[in-house]
């Protein structure tokens, strides 16, 4: 009898690991500055969502597979993981085969494409920032001024050269930050010193002052060769207005247009129709313009008459 009840909680046991791996897919896992990784995962939209830490977006690549990663990765920051067409990734994603609208595992041809295609060997991504941006970011950079052509051969180029002088000692070595920025029509490069040598760096950074104006971002704020430009925004009567969040931004995009700003305009309302809640979309229209009211605009006519 209790053999018998052994064999039966062991056949129950299998069962149910039987029934667990079913539950799981084989998938890629790619993070940011990471090689890319195989493992076994659940696919319901719960297992997917605490994955990529939100709500999820599909990014359809080929061979009957996808990208999954966080659908508001950007509007949250997240660290930039991968350049996909013209775009970048940013957060943790998975890659999965799919069959019938749903997930599935990969097959050994497309693992072995798909870790090649996101290995970092063709890392990192260069980043395009706003001036705005430069000023806002933390810590010291190496800054090359006049990149002009492929940015990633200037990568390529300055990793090689850093090699050579002792900069960055492994062959393997991947920077983990390379941003690019526009400045007075020049396109500029900045290099994060994680994993350099930094000693070595202030000394090899004197010989390439003249032939690429390397400089700290440090000095380079300290300089003025940043000016951030603060914006002037037209005021716009909202308040009162039908609260529709596609009427208020045709509103503040007339406003904006009236202004001679047609470009603030398109970026609005690119922001706004890829934002995630109505108060974020409002936070968005409050970037590009004055919220006012009917008597806030009296009251600005009859001082202007004065």
């Amino acid at each position: 009898m209790n053999a018998k009840k052994v064999r039966t909680r062991k056949k129950i046991s299998s069962l149910k690991e039987a029934s667990s791996k079913l539950d799981k897919i084989k998938v890629i896992i790619v993070k940011p500055n990471e090689e890319p990784r195989v493992e076994e995962i659940g696919h319901e939209l719960e297992d997917l969502q605490n994955f990529v830490g939100g709500l999820i977006q599909y990014v359809e690549l080929e061979d009957n597979v996808v990208l999954i990663c966080n659908e508001e990765g950007k509007l949250r920051g997240l660290t930039p993981n991968r350049k996909v067409g013209n775009d970048v990734i940013v957060g943790d994603f998975i890659i999965v085969g799919i069959e019938d609208e749903d997930e599935t595992s990969l097959t050994d041809d497309q693992i072995e494409k798909y870790t090649k295609e996101f290995t970092l060997q063709n890392e990192p991504i260069c980043k395009e920032l706003s001036i705005k941006e430069v000023q806002e970011l933390k810590g010291d950079y190496l800054i090359l001024q006049g990149c002009g052509g492929d940015l990633q051969e200037w990568i390529d180029g300055i990793k090689e050269m850093f090699i050579e002088q002792k900069v960055i000692e492994k062959q393997d070595f991947q920077f983990k930050e390379v941003y690019s920025f526009k400045n007075k029509d020049a396109t500029n490069m900045l290099f994060g010193l994680d994993g350099l040598n930094v000693g070595r760096l202030a000394i090899v950074r004197l010989g390439m002052t003249e032939q690429f104006g390397a400089m700290w971002l440090s000095d380079y704020k300290d300089n003025g060769y940043i000016k951030v430009e603060e914006k002037v925004k037209p005021r716009c009567e909202l308040i009162g207005q039908d609260g529709n969040i596609f009427n208020l931004m045709g509103i503040a995009s007339r406003t904006l247009k009236r202004n001679k700003m047609s470009e603030q305009a398109t970026e609005m309302c690119n922001r706004i129709t890829s934002s995630g809640s109505y108060e974020e979309a409002l936070g968005i229209i409050s970037e590009y313009v004055e919220i006012t009211g009917k008597e806030d605009e009296e009251d600005f006519e009859y001082e202007d008459d004065d």
